[in-house]
């Protein structure tokens, strides 16, 4: 099993989305992919979630079915996790793989992984304007929020591990992963108002807000 070398490209991006994705890589540096079904190698992964998991279709040697079910191992440091995944999706930019029937003991060690990057504490104000606030840390973590005239919390979009996760009123919670769309889990959606909660830099009245949000409240309850 020959793993992928790391580039030293993340330093000097030329865009945005260089960037973050280069910070995605850096934070996912020790965590893999092993599927003998579709490659030899190791695979690197550019997002993950308790959902599933994205590589770079490049990597891909034998593409598989869709939706068939394959057996392979998550790689994390020295550690290797047994699973079975399939490829639900795949784009110029990114294989995505839906994991089949996770055990207990792996969604908890990935909702661990989520816990450790969701770090509310460490956001900055980087930008703001009349209806727009946007909130970053040193390692690629996103938060924005839209407001009304009204001060009241709009959109909502979280940056995380390489995904997203957006709230408006008509849709609620949703977690994009892989250009797929699906409402949040539980585990998620506990972390994400973990989040809010530490996010000290954020103004009180909005993190209530979006915190009531999480927790299916009204958003100006008390």
């Amino acid at each position: 099993m020959t793993k992928p070398s790391s580039s030293g490209s993340s330093h000097s991006p030329s865009s945005k989305r260089r960037k973050e994705r280069a910070n995605v890589l850096y934070r996912l540096r020790g965590v893999f992919l092993e599927c003998l079904d579709i490659s030899p190698d190791a695979l690197k992964i550019i997002n993950i979630s308790e959902n599933g998991l994205g590589i770079e279709p490049a990597l891909i040697k034998t593409p598989p079915q869709l939706h068939k079910t394959l057996p392979g191992k998550l790689i994390v440091g020295n550690v290797a996790a047994p699973l079975q995944l399939k490829l639900v999706r795949i784009t110029p930019a990114v294989a995505g793989f839906e994991f089949v029937n996770l055990p207990e003991i792996l969604r908890n060690g990935l909702q661990v992984i989520f816990e450790s990057e969701l770090v509310g504490a460490n956001l900055q104000l980087v930008s703001r304007s009349t209806n727009t606030l946007q909130y970053e840390d040193k390692i690629g973590n996103q938060l924005c929020i839209s407001l009304s005239p009204q001060a009241k919390v709009m959109k909502v979009s979280i940056s995380i591990l390489g995904n997203q996760v957006h709230w408006e009123k008509e849709q609620g919670f949703q977690l994009l992963q892989n250009e797929i769309s699906s409402p949040i889990s539980d585990g998620l959606r506990k972390q994400l108002t973990q989040f809010i909660q530490s996010a000290a830099t954020i103004d009180m009245k909005y993190r209530k807000q979006i915190e009531n949000l999480l927790k299916f409240l009204p958003i100006d309850a008390s």
